[in-house]
C-alpha cells in the first residue's frame, strides 16, 4: 500500500488518495480513502469524498459493529477486503452507506475551504470543508 501520495490534513488525522472501491450490491460503487493517524495507517478509520472540498473521515466500527472484533485480527493485507464485504453486506447501495455515514455527523459546520473541524458529539468522525 502506497502512502506518499498527497494527502488531506482533516484535524489530527491524514487522508491519503490512496484509496480502495466498495461495490454494493445494487453495482453502484463509492471510494474509501486509507487514514493515516498517529504516523500509522489506521484500520478502521477511512475517508470518504463527500464531493467538492468536503471529505468525511469515520470509523467503519460505527457503522459495521462487527468489524470491532474483526479488524484487530485480521492479517493487514485482509483489511481492505474484509471492510469491503462486511460494508457490502450491511447496505444495500453506495446511497444508503453515504447516507449511513452522514448521519454519525452530530453538527457540521460551515468553513472555508480547506479549513478543518472537528464534530461535536463524537469521538469517530472529522469533517473538513
Amino acid at each position: 500500500m502506497r502512502t506518499d501520495m498527497t494527502p488531506a490534513k482533516i484535524a489530527a488525522y491524514t487522508v491519503l488518495q490512496d484509496r480502495h472501491e466498495v461495490q454494493f450490491k445494487d453495482a453502484s460503487t463509492t471510494s474509501l480513502h486509507r487514514v493515516l493517524h498517529q504516523g500509522t495507517v489506521s484500520r478502521h478509520l477511512r475517508g470518504l469524498s463527500l464531493g467538492g472540498p468536503l471529505m468525511l473521515v469515520f470509523d467503519v466500527r460505527g457503522l459495521a459493529p462487527t468489524l470491532g472484533a474483526d479488524l484487530p485480527a485480521a492479517p493487514a493485507r485482509d483489511v481492505d477486503g474484509l471492510i469491503n464485504w462486511t460494508l457490502r453486506l450491511n447496505f444495500a447501495s453506495a446511497a444508503t452507506f453515504c447516507t449511513a455515514a452522514l448521519a454519525t455527523l452530530h453538527a457540521p459546520a460551515s468553513r472555508k475551504p480547506g479549513s478543518t473541524h472537528r464534530t461535536t458529539s463524537t469521538e469517530n468522525v472529522e469533517v473538513a470543508l
